[in-house]
C-alpha cells in the first residue's frame, strides 16, 4: 500500500509503482487503486528495486526479493510513504558531448536558447521539413543542440504536467514534460495519426517507450493534427508501453565508432521492415548509420542481394559486428 504523509497519513491512489530488475530493465509497472493498494504478479525469482512516484510528491524507493517454493511464488508485501513535495522550480537534464536532442522540461521565464543552454557549442535547430536555427524556443518542441562536454544542466522554471503540440504531416520533433510519461498514453487529434515509433538520440537513434524530461523525440504523423501528453494519463498505461521491434531470427549489423556511438541495422521479414523507417539524419558531425532507404530494418530477399548502407561518424575508426542466426547464410560487408 502507498500513503501520503502530511499532518496525517492517508491512502494515495493513482501513484505509479515501477519494478526494476537487477539489469535495469522494467519487470512490471502498475498504478495504485483508491485505497493505495497495488498488485504485481508474475515476477521471476530475483532481486528488484521498487520505485513509487506521483507528481506533487517526493518519490520513494525500496528493494525486494522474489522467491519460488515448490514452483509457487512467495508473496512480498512492500509499503511506502510519500511526502508532499514543493512545486519544481528547476528542471535537471543531462547532455553528452556533441549533438543532443533536447527540449524545455519546465515553464521557463526566458525561452531564449542562449539563456536556457548557455554552455551550448551551437545554435538550437528545429525541424519543419528541414533544419532551421531557432533563437527563441517553444515548450513541447524538440531541438538539436551541440555541447562541448558531458554535463547536467539546470533549467529554471515551474513544472509542466501536460502539453498539446501541433503535428505536421511527416516527421516532427517533439519535446517533454517535467516528469517521464509513457508514449502509449499520448492522445492525437485526429485519432490514430502516429505512423512511426518514437525515437530518441543518444549514441545513435533508438526506439523510445517513454518521454523523459529535457529530451527531444522524433515522431511521424500520417496527417496534420495535434498530440497531447499528460503526466497523469501516462501513469495509467505505463505497463502497456510499446517495446522495440523484435529482431529475433534477423541478421544484425552493428556499427560502433571510436567515441562509443553505435547503431544496429537488421535484415528481417517484410512485415517488420515495413514499419522501420528512421527519422531524418542528425546534423553534420553526429553519428548515424542507416540503409540508404532510410530504414533500420530491410526485408530479406531470396538469393543474393545487396543492401547499401551509409554511415556518418566524426571518428576515424569504425568497428562492425555481424550476427547471422541462420545456418548457411553468408553476409559480406563491401566498402
Amino acid at each position: 500500500t502507498i500513503a501520503r504523509g502530511t499532518s496525517a497519513v492517508s491512502p494515495l491512489g493513482g501513484a505509479i509503482v515501477v519494478v526494476t530488475a537487477a539489469d535495469g530493465s522494467v519487470a512490471g509497472a502498475t498504478v495504485t487503486d483508491g485505497a493505495g493498494g497495488y498488485n504485481l504478479p508474475g515476477l521471476a525469482a530475483g532481486e528488484y528495486t521498487v520505485t513509487f512516484q506521483k507528481p506533487g510528491s517526493a518519490s520513494a524507493r525500496a528493494t525486494a526479493s522474489v522467491a519460488y517454493v515448490n514452483n509457487a511464488p512467495t508473496t512480498t508485501t512492500l509499503s511506502a510513504l510519500l511526502t508532499a513535495a514543493p512545486p519544481a522550480q528547476t528542471g535537471l537534464m543531462g547532455v553528452h558531448t556533441n549533438w543532443n536532442l533536447v527540449s524545455v522540461p519546465v515553464n521557463a521565464p526566458d525561452l531564449q536558447a542562449a539563456a536556457l543552454f548557455p554552455t551550448a557549442a551551437s545554435q538550437a535547430f528545429s525541424f519543419s521539413g528541414s533544419y532551421h536555427a531557432s533563437s527563441l524556443l517553444e515548450t513541447g518542441a524538440g531541438y538539436w543542440v551541440k555541447f562541448p562536454a558531458n554535463e547536467v544542466l539546470t533549467v529554471p522554471g515551474t513544472e509542466r504536467l501536460s502539453q498539446t503540440v501541433a503535428l505536421a504531416k511527416g516527421w516532427n520533433l517533439v519535446g517533454s514534460l517535467s516528469y517521464p510519461v509513457a508514449v502509449s498514453s499520448f492522445q492525437t487529434t485526429p485519432a490514430g495519426i502516429i505512423s512511426s515509433e518514437f525515437f530518441s538520440y543518444g549514441a545513435g537513434y533508438s526506439v523510445a517507450t517513454s518521454v523523459e524530461p529535457g529530451r527531444g523525440y522524433w515522431v511521424k504523423a500520417a496527417e496534420a493534427g495535434t498530440l497531447t501528453m499528460d503526466v497523469n494519463a501516462g501513469a495509467v498505461t505505463m505497463a502497456a508501453a510499446p517495446r522495440p521491434q523484435s529482431t529475433e531470427g534477423s541478421v544484425i549489423v552493428t556499427f560502433t565508432d571510436a567515441d562509443g556511438n553505435a547503431q544496429s541495422l537488421s535484415l528481417a521479414d517484410e512485415t517488420t521492415a515495413r514499419t522501420s523507417e528512421l527519422p531524418p539524419a542528425p546534423p553534420a558531425g553526429a553519428f548515424d548509420a542507416r540503409f540508404t532507404s532510410g530504414r533500420m530494418i530491410e526485408a530479406v530477399a531470396a538469393g543474393t542481394a545487396r543492401y547499401p548502407i551509409v554511415v556518418r561518424s566524426s571518428g576515424a575508426r569504425l568497428s562492425v559486428r555481424i550476427s547471422t542466426p541462420k545456418a548457411g547464410m553468408q553476409v559480406r560487408l563491401i566498402d
